[in-house]
């Protein structure tokens, strides 16, 4: 088997629009199913888990195997753990890293969660940006702290909290998390003007953040779109290259979207937003590295589906969509790919998800839309023994 376990298509889109947002609403799942363990591929690189979940503070709602359910709804300028090694397919030890769906619901008023390693000092970086009435989510790779643990805290308001497994990275030479850190923040760095219709700004990455000042080749990073005047779409994309027809982050006025972005690096250690129309601010924070190796293969971002070339997706139904051999994607040797999701034009609030097409389907969400706002989260979803997705 290839030791290439993760590759990314940087943009998948179900079914992207010009822009809207990042922030949607959902309904809520109950259970969950015990996730089967799953080995590495080679001993090294990235390992999905069938999804589980591990953490849900909402009376009466299942975790994987019981624990951490139903804690309650978490205060305002609170901090809470939840231990990730030893569950939903995730070994003791070993892991460096991990990656979770971590969503929020029935926040009471505009604030932001932060999701960092236990033990560790919060840093001063948000993943995501809930508003009220919203359940919103956002794909988070976090190194694994003190205990087994990882740290969520909310700042303002109540909300309940539910974090689902994805996958994992082994200590080593595939992905080395870092305490989240703020590479760019156009409020301060951009002396406090946003980024105009068509304009596009150059973030440092390379020797920043405790991202090494050589041998990565692709970063993860939580963009976020802040203030912005009208509905628009951010794309993240190597600096130095030319801008492809993709979106990385959607958001609107009085939205504040925030999304994960696996982002390969420009010949010169930077990477570069795009911002389509209106004015927003733009906010950069880096979560991890990929060094250069076979653990993490990045391609040139790319439309690779895209449903309103025929039909869209109807209710209660399951999509298949071959990623491997398309898109930079071999046809062979890979277990995961990283892909951003997106939806638009639904006509009620839905939740997707997305799991290898030969298994059962989990009872987890990747993707929580509503109507007339487009949705986006990035997926890192492992494939079907035919290179394809269900969704």
């Amino acid at each position: 088997m290839a030791t290439a376990a993760l590759i990314a298509v940087a943009v998948v889109p179900l079914d992207v629009g010009i822009a809207d947002a990042a922030e949607s609403t959902a309904v809520a799942i109950s259970a969950m199913p015990a996730a089967p363990p799953i080995s590495p591929l080679d001993g090294e690189g990235y390992t999905p888990v069938v999804p589980a979940r591990l953490m849900d503070t909402r009376p009466g709602y299942a975790t994987v195997d019981g624990l951490e359910a139903g804690a309650g709804i978490v205060g305002p300028d609170t901090t809470i753990d939840v231990t990730v090694l030893g569950r939903g397919g995730v070994p003791l030890t070993g892991v460096d890293s991990v990656v979770l769906h971590v969503t929020t619901v029935k926040q009471t008023v505009k604030g932001y969660v932060t999701v960092f390693p236990a033990g560790e000092t919060r840093p001063t970086t948000s993943n995501i940006n809930p508003i009220p009435g919203s359940t919103t989510s956002n794909l988070v790779a976090v190194r694994v702290g003190a205990d087994g643990k990882v740290s969520l805290y909310n700042s303002l308001g109540t909300t309940h909290l539910i974090v689902d497994v994805a996958g994992w990275f082994p200590v080593g030479p595939t992905f080395t998390g870092v305490t989240p850190a703020r590479l760019y923040d156009s409020r301060i760095d951009g002396g406090g003007s946003k980024v105009g219709p068509g304009g596009v700004i150059d973030v440092q990455v390379l020797g920043m953040g405790g991202v090494p000042a050589s041998g990565v080749s692709a970063v993860a990073l939580n963009v976020t779109g802040v203030g912005a005047t009208t509905r628009t779409f951010v794309t993240v994309y190597p600096s130095g290259t030319a801008k492809p027809a993709t979106s990385s982050v959607n958001t609107q006025v009085g939205i504040t979207g925030a999304n994960m972005v696996v982002a390969q690096l420009g010949s010169n250690g930077k990477v570069r937003l795009y911002n389509d129309t209106g004015n927003v601010h733009l906010l950069v924070d880096v979560l991890g590295y990929f060094p250069d190796g076979p653990g993490y293969t990045p391609v040139y971002p790319q439309r690779v589906v895209d449903t309103r070339n025929s039909s869209p997706i109807g209710p209660n139904s399951t999509t298949v969509f071959q990623l491997s051999g398309i898109g930079g994607v071999p046809p062979s040797g890979v277990g995961a790919v990283a892909f951003n999701l997106t939806a638009t034009r639904q006509t009620a609030r839905t939740w997707l998800t997305v799991f290898p097409t030969g298994s059962s389907m989990p009872l987890s969400s990747d993707l929580n839309p509503e109507p007339l706002v487009v949705a986006t989260n990035l997926v890192v979803g492992k494939l079907g023994p035919d290179g394809s997705i269900s969704l």
